[in-house]
């Protein structure tokens, strides 16, 4: 998915001045964090300073499938390759590859040291860490991720970097990213208020959410109120919990205690939780048909 790049950041200041102050320190970061929170914004917009500060850079959206990666990152070091060329390194296996990836960053980091930029570093590997932990000790490696993985490769690997944690928004910093976007797309609204607080209600302070409603929003010539309802009346951006496996604890509890009391001949408990079993039941019918209503 293609997502836009936006020239300015609200809420998110202080992790851009610390990604520049790392990228001029030479510290590896990686951000960590929800997806839609902003991490991948952040890293575009790091490599729009290292552009501007003349400074090589590599951005790789995706570390995988690993071979594709490392000959994507070959043929962008090498920047002119033959067919022949293109073909006899596609012969290679990961290990040679990533040799040959190895001996070129050797010499462009003599003059210069290139930047590596890397997202969704959550889906990493074990081998992969150790082929990234080669590339590290040549390059500088600024990366994002939903999560680390609780593998001990991984946490070899991610212990030289300066974590920093994104958040969602709070309702303010929503609010004035959503009016900011209103202005940037020249959005006709009825309901300016109205609008304004249906999307920080609903997309729960995640960024890409506010992007993606206004987004939607902007194919409408003229914004009403019935719209906006009409657009949140699924609650897509509300941060929502299944509560299935609790549903099914509770009517499990009943059945079981409705044994326990008739193994000890206890039948007013016995009857007790039947009748809770029942009513329980009932809610269940009810809270289905108000979904159905709904949807």
């Amino acid at each position: 998915m293609n997502l836009q790049v936006l020239d300015f950041t609200i809420g998110r200041e202080e992790e851009r001045k610390k990604l520049i102050k790392n990228a001029n320190e030479g510290i590896p970061s990686l951000l960590l964090g929800k997806p839609g929170t902003g991490k991948t914004h952040l890293l575009k917009l790091l490599c729009r300073h290292l552009k501007e500060q003349r400074k090589p850079y590599l951005y790789i959206e995706k570390f995988k499938p690993v071979k594709e990666a490392l000959f994507n990152l070959y043929k962008t070091l090498t920047k002119k390759t033959t067919q022949t060329q293109e073909k006899q390194i596609k012969r290679l296996t990961v290990s040679e590859l990533t040799d040959e990836v190895i001996a070129l960053l050797e010499l462009k980091s003599k003059k210069n040291p290139v930047v590596l930029v890397f997202d969704h570093l959550e889906e990493l590997t074990s081998s992969t860490a150790d082929i990234l932990q080669q590339l590290s000790s040549l390059c500088l490696i600024f990366g994002a991720c939903q999560f680390i993985r609780r593998i001990r490769t991984l946490k070899r690997f991610f212990w030289q970097f300066d974590i920093v944690e994104i958040e969602p928004l709070s309702k303010e910093e929503a609010r004035l990213l959503t009016d900011r976007l209103i202005r940037q797309k020249r959005l006709r609204l009825k309901c300016r208020d109205f609008f304004i607080n249906q999307v920080v209600a609903n997309t729960s302070g995640i960024p890409l959410s506010i992007v993606e409603t206004i987004s939607r929003a902007k194919t409408q010539k003229i914004i009403t109120k019935p719209y906006v309802r009409e657009m949140f009346i699924h609650g897509s951006g509300i941060k929502e919990v299944d509560a299935s496996p609790f549903v099914i604890l509770i009517f499990a509890f009943f059945i079981v205690m409705r044994f326990v009391y008739r193994g000890f001949g206890e039948y007013q408990g016995y009857a007790l939780f039947g009748a809770l079993t029942g009513i329980g039941v009932f809610i269940r019918y009810l809270i289905y048909k108000q979904a159905l209503h709904k949807a």
